[in-house]
């Protein structure tokens, strides 16, 4: 017999299981809707071959915000093939993000209904079935972000402390926002020692050595292969999508309405947690670190929230649900039928809206993998292998054919971030197109592949065209979207006609 400690893990674990079977029935081969899970596919594949065929001499771990998440589908790929290794290591994470909601709703005394309610809003709110499967590190964050709140609210004992700093050191290779995230709970940590006069010089030797012994070899990785301490991803995104905004007061209006529209995705109704938070210390600590996330993303690219239906805000989600958590059973009785009551209308409005939230990710699946397949299918048919392709998406192209590219974002071509430090990033995005331009004539590049999005927006054909280039569309392949939208790659072939780099 199954003890009624574990009952909710295992009836949990057995449907999660039965969700990923029909998942990968219906579903495969197309499981992702977003170009980057690829990139990080086409990095483990790479560390198994010890060459990039694509990015020639790039390493692997370029191109890769988590290398604790390429460290897990590199090693996945011993016993699984690639799009197998890629949904499972989703589908584990999901699984730990459930198991730890369980945990904490026991922790704070959360009845069985109430655990129900919690583990409904943490796995479907908004777009939280997108995000737990998008084929990234976004469902280990969270399932991380979560396993600290336990460990943070669990007595501070030898076990519980050791396992809370090695996951400290771990957090910021899941996800670099996490960097703040351990600052901020450590510092948590720092008061319950105090609060518990058990602060001592020796015990703060012992965590900084954890942290270290858990972030050295994350370290060590990231330095050798590309002499930084941390993912260049960071610096390749924040520098190509710099903004020219009017104004101070026009960039913190547009952050906040990055944020409203986030809060609108997964329920206004999430506002109100943010002052549950504020009634206990590791609430406050939270708050803090969404402030610190928050600056962060206001002065290095707000833009980037907004990108992949808020794809790096959902790590507040888990944050968010604390909230609700930590003040069900409450003393102070308002605080305890709030929490309740807000758990409940946020779950009646998930339900309602999960028949569109379902179909907005089917649809959006399918028409994506549709695409991608007659994209590649022409581009190795029509593009020569000797010869140079800049692209936009650097991950299902690279993972799909043999041909040599180079990413002019950065992200697997590093070399190119300089261009845009020197042109885009001083002229907040005016002359992203002048270094888009040195890029293509430095690589010697023939082939130029875009999104309709991205050359909409950049203006980037013509832009070329006006600094000396003959650019020709040789072919689009178009899909139609959700809310009367059409996505599409759209494939050009250059020729230089300057006669030197300006």
């Amino acid at each position: 017999m199954i003890s009624q400690r574990i009952l909710p893990y295992f009836f949990s674990t057995v449907l999660l299981i039965a969700l990923f079977t029909a998942h990968m029935h219906f579903f495969y081969p197309h499981l992702f809707f977003l170009d980057d899970p690829y990139i990080l596919l086409h990095s483990a594949q790479v560390l198994h071959q010890g060459y990039d065929p694509n990015y020639a001499t790039t390493p692997a771990i370029v191109g890769n915000s988590s290398p604790v998440n390429l460290l897990l589908i590199y090693l996945l790929l011993f016993f699984l093939s690639p799009l197998y290794a890629l949904i499972c290591s989703n589908w584990l994470a999901t699984i730990a993000y459930t198991w730890g909601l369980i945990y904490l709703s026991r922790l704070y005394r959360c009845n069985g209904w109430q655990t129900i309610l919690i583990l409904f809003c943490g796995l479907l709110s908004g777009a939280c079935i997108a995000q737990l499967l998008n084929g990234l590190e976004t469902s280990l964050a969270m399932a991380t972000i979560t396993w600290v709140l336990i460990l943070s609210s669990l007595p501070l004992s030898y076990g519980y402390r050791y396992a809370l700093m090695i996951l400290l050191g771990i957090s910021p290779f899941i996800r670099h926002e996490l960097l703040g995230f351990s600052c901020v709970i450590y510092l948590f940590q720092l008061y319950r020692y105090q609060n518990n006069q058990c602060l001592k010089a020796k015990i703060i030797i012992q965590d900084i050595a954890l942290i270290g012994f858990a972030a050295l070899p994350w370290l060590f990785w990231l330095w050798h292969a590309t002499q930084h301490f941390y993912p260049e991803t960071i610096t390749a995104k924040a520098t190509f999508f710099a903004q020219n905004y009017p104004s101070i007061f026009y960039q913190f209006k547009f952050f906040c309405e990055i944020l409203l529209q986030f809060f609108i995705s997964i329920s206004l109704l999430y506002l109100i947690s943010l002052y549950l938070l504020s009634k206990q210390k590791l609430g406050q600590a939270i708050l803090l670190f969404l402030f610190i996330f928050s600056i962060a993303y206001f002065y290095t690219g707000a833009s980037m929230l907004q990108q992949n239906n808020f794809r790096y805000l959902y790590v507040w989600l888990p944050l968010l649900l604390f909230g609700l958590i930590s003040n069900m059973q409450a003393p102070q009785k308002c605080l305890s039928y709030t929490a309740q009551l807000i758990t409940l209308l946020i779950a009646l409005i998930t339900l309602c809206a999960l028949p569109l939230q379902y179909l907005y990710y089917q649809y959006t699946i399918r028409q994506i993998g549709l695409l991608q397949e007659q994209y590649i299918a022409w581009c190795n048919t029509h593009l020569p292998r000797n010869k140079i392709i800049a692209i936009q998406d650097a991950g299902f192209i690279a993972y799909a054919t043999p041909l040599l590219l180079t990413d002019f974002v950065g992200l697997k071509s590093p070399d190119n971030i300089s261009f845009h430090q020197q042109y885009t990033k001083p002229s907040h995005g005016l002359l992203r197109n002048q270094a888009i331009s040195l890029i293509l004539q430095t690589k010697k590049a023939h082939y130029l592949i875009m999104t309709n999005e991205w050359v909409d927006e950049f203006k980037t054909p013509k832009a070329l065209q006006a600094l000396g280039w003959q650019v020709d569309l040789l072919k689009t392949f178009a899909v139609d979207m959700p809310k009367n939208t059409r996505f599409s790659y759209l494939i050009y072939q250059l020729d230089n006609r300057l006669i030197s780099v300006r």
